[in-house]
């Protein structure tokens, strides 16, 4: 998605990826120091993924504070280039925060019909791997993202590289990464 938005106002998509730290606070404002000279203005949109440890101010305990909201405020107000911030809960940043993005899109879960659709972009290069009846099975089954799917098939790649085994047993060791996948994700078997 980031990188056909940025192909579509003609830049490149730099990503940069914000792991949460013990220094936390420190941290956080250096990464916000150091974002702007990391880019070409002109030709890249920067890309911020996992921004929750960036961006969210508050913890669920709304008494905590996780970050200076003054500061980031002024860095949001004051930055040279665009950012796509990606976080998974912008609800814990603070309204003032949230005022600052020009856009704000929200990903509901996807349907069977759109699932289906993501088995066969991550399946376009080995459609022989699983049967048309698996991937029609596994879409209605599982409720994995596309990221959930291409790496259930990563893993099946990385043991079985050639594609030697059996059709069912690819299917079989499938359904169990993306059983293991949704349970981690939404905490349903």
């Amino acid at each position: 998605f980031a990188k056909a938005l940025a192909r579509t106002v003609g830049r490149t998509a730099r990503f940069l990826s914000i792991p949460l730290t013990e220094r936390g606070l420190q941290d956080r404002r250096l990464i916000l120091q150091i974002i702007p000279r990391m880019i070409d203005t002109r030709r890249e949109l920067l890309v911020i993924d996992e921004a929750d440890g960036l961006l969210n101010a508050r913890s669920h305990d709304e008494r905590k504070d996780l970050t200076d909201k003054a500061y980031l405020n002024q860095f949001l107000d004051t930055v040279p280039c665009t950012i796509l911030w990606i976080t998974n809960t912008l609800g814990l940043s603070h309204e003032s925060v949230r005022r600052r993005f020009a856009f704000s899109l929200h990903f509901e879960a996807m349907s069977s019909k759109t699932r289906k659709l993501a088995w066969v972009s991550v399946l376009a290069d080995r459609q022989d791997l699983v049967s048309p009846r698996f991937i029609e099975d596994a879409a209605r089954r599982f409720s994995v993202n596309t990221a959930g799917i291409a790496q259930s098939v990563s893993m099946l790649r990385s043991l079985d590289p050639k594609g030697q085994l059996p059709a069912s047993e690819r299917e079989a060791l499938l359904s169990r990464f993306l059983e293991r996948h949704q349970e981690l994700t939404i905490g349903q078997k």
